[in-house]
């Protein structure tokens, strides 16, 4: 067959292969697909949600801080990133993941900072959206 077939099928499975998985699958890298905060429970998301808001902005973070204590997380993951945000913001006043990276020795924290960095949350926090968060995993333990 001749190499436009080949393109064309090779487009088909990659087009199938989207469509039919939320993620795309990385044929050299099949341990991706498994995600470290893959399956979380209901207060671990209001913890991530939490988290990546604290990421998006300083002044947030600012706000907010001293009403949560590393403890409040049952996500170890996450309650180490929320221990290195107070120190990154010390120094910081605008979040990059490639400057947030150089405070993490850890390569699966990291992968965490990715996988968070790829979850899509709204831009500006709802109404009350972030104190209902901490209020959520205030009482998870």
């Amino acid at each position: 067959s001749n190499p436009e077939t080949i393109q064309y099928e090779l487009d088909a499975t990659y087009q199938h292969q989207m469509s039919s998985n939320t993620y795309p699958t990385f044929q050299d890298e099949p341990s991706k697909q498994q995600l470290i905060l893959g399956r979380l429970t209901k207060n671990e998301k209001a913890e991530r949600a939490l988290i990546k808001h604290l990421t998006k902005d300083k002044d947030t973070f600012l706000n907010y801080y001293q009403k949560i204590v590393p403890e409040d997380f049952t996500n170890s993951y996450l309650k180490r990133i929320f221990s290195y945000l107070y120190d990154y913001y010390s120094k910081n006043d605008y979040y990059t993941i490639s400057d947030m990276m150089q405070y993490i020795e850890s390569n699966e924290l990291r992968e965490v900072l990715i996988e968070l960095d790829q979850y899509h949350l709204n831009d500006e926090p709802y109404e009350n959206e972030i104190e209902d968060y901490i209020q959520k995993i205030g009482r998870a333990h």
